[in-house]
């Protein structure tokens, strides 16, 4: 039998997507919350003063706009130095025990970081450190359960990848936005360690999913026949493997990492900005900040569909990135427009790239590699992630004290920033095409259906499957199958 024979992979593919809504829920926490803990005890509620209308807070942290970026940045660079060493890692354990052990450690992080925010912790000296330890080990689900994740789509669902990788980021981002619309009203209505621990709970619901997803792989796996669970084994793996990976896919991997270190940096420090500019409550900013998440949670599948059948994935994603220079634009200069007009716009951006990016991950990378390849990969965009928004950390710093016009004139030049690197995606996305087109590696599949069939060696089949074969050629079988 072959995986997609097999009438529980969607079983598989829902545990899958479960396993990470928590994680995501966690992860833009602080975003929903940034007043909270930027602001010091000058920003506290007095009198009449409501955490829902005002721009005070309750708990106030005083942790400022530096350390407060140092929560993302060290979850994203955590993230992006485990990816790079437990992609490879991932290959050889298999999917079961990576997901199982993951999903653990970064349950233990959003409860350490619960821990912290408590009443008996607060503004102590060990406060910052546990939040810092917190966060570093929700980055095991921040970058290599994405891995896994993606792992388990491109072994059960290689036939048809492109919707189940939507219905994965769906999951994903759809825990990120129940995040911007619920955790700051549970803060107000509920206070802020309640905010925190619900988001702990939910993240370790995770867990549960892990272990029926690694009983019902064990049992898909058995049903297999010989020649898909060969290509499912995990095997050792070489250099080599890794420089037969194409040249068009670390372009893409360079164009989408600069695209999404500004996409979350705008994230992580937008729901602030929104209010310093245009007057919104802390609710309010939140869930003007969190529109950017209705792209991929409603729109996901549709635009899934959509690339299927268009075949040219480099160049929407190039066309579609060149939108976020004027976005980003009119977010800094133009307050006329409606915030959450530009804020869905940005996400609509980071819909069409983040579906792109792993269907072009799974078309160019073997099975063999995947988690390895994938890992490097994200190894770059979560570390240039962590970089800019330390960045944009010190770009806001010291400006808590100034003015009213001060503080929006640094986000403004923060967003400069953003517009300039995302010129660089552009940049790169040209580039990617160029190659593309010109070698035929398959990041725009039009053109290479289009091409008159010459030789044996530029037909379809051969152009997606040159690597699996290569791969495959140099595995001598060994006598035992081990978990993929």
């Amino acid at each position: 039998m072959k995986p997609h024979e097999w009438k529980w992979r969607y079983a598989i593919l829902f545990c899958d997507c479960v396993l990470v809504f928590g994680v995501y829920f966690c992860v833009d926490m602080p975003s929903s919350l940034q007043v909270d803990f930027v602001a010091g005890e000058e920003m506290h509620c007095h009198g009449n003063e409501s955490m829902e209308t005002g721009g005070c807070c309750d708990t106030c942290l005083g942790l400022g706009p530096q350390r407060y970026n140092l929560l993302h940045s060290f979850l994203y660079w955590t993230s992006s130095v485990l990816s790079l060493l437990s992609g490879y890692c991932i290959d050889r354990i298999g999917n079961r025990v990576s997901a199982v052990l993951i999903i653990i450690l970064t349950s233990l992080g959003s409860n350490l970081f619960a821990i912290a925010g408590t009443q008996l912790l607060r503004n102590t000296s060990a406060m910052f450190p546990l939040m810092i330890i917190g966060r570093m080990l929700l980055g095991f689900g921040d970058g290599p359960m994405r891995i896994v994740q993606d792992r388990v789509v491109a072994h059960w669902f290689a036939e048809d990848s492109v919707l189940a990788v939507s219905l994965v980021i769906l999951t994903r981002r759809g825990g990120t936005l129940l995040n911007f619309l619920l955790t700051a009203n549970i803060a107000v209505h509920l206070g802020f360690t309640w905010a925190l621990w619900i988001g702990a709970v939910i993240c370790s619901l995770g867990i549960i999913a892990a272990f029926v997803m690694g009983f019902l792989d064990v049992r898909g796996t058995n049903k297999l026949d010989d020649e898909s669970q060969k290509l499912m084994a995990s095997r050792p793996i070489k250099i080599k493997d890794i420089t037969n990976i194409p040249k068009t896919f670390w372009i893409h991997v360079s164009m989408i990492g600069f695209h999404f270190c500004s996409f979350f940096s705008f994230v992580a420090n937008g729901s602030q900005y929104i209010q310093l500019r245009h007057g919104y409550s802390k609710v309010m900013a939140s869930y003007t900040t969190g529109a950017a998440y209705i792209g991929p949670v409603f729109f996901a599948p549709v635009i899934a569909l959509l690339l299927k059948r268009i075949e040219c994935n480099g160049l929407i994603a190039t066309f579609v990135t060149t939108f976020s220079i004027p976005i980003y634009l009119m977010l800094a200069y133009c307050p006329a427009i409606p915030p959450v007009v530009l804020t869905v716009a940005i996400g609509a951006v980071y819909t069409f790239d983040v579906i792109i990016m792993w269907q072009v991950t799974i078309n160019l990378l073997p099975p063999a590699v995947f988690g390895t390849g994938a890992g490097i990969g994200v190894f770059v965009m979560r570390f240039s992630i962590g970089l800019m928004n330390l960045a944009v950390g010190s770009i806001v710093e010291d400006t808590a004290d100034r003015g009213h016009r001060e503080q929006i004139h640094a986000y403004q030049n923060a967003l400069m920033l953003m517009t300039a690197v995302s010129v660089l995606s552009v940049a790169c996305g040209v580039l990617l095409n160029i190659l593309d087109i010109r070698n035929g590696d398959g990041v725009n599949k039009r053109f290479i259906k289009n091409k008159p069939v010459e030789m044996s060696d530029t037909t379809e089949l051969v152009v997606a499957d040159k690597l699996s074969k290569q791969y495959n050629s140099n595995d001598t079988g060994d006598g035992t199958l081990e978990e993929h």
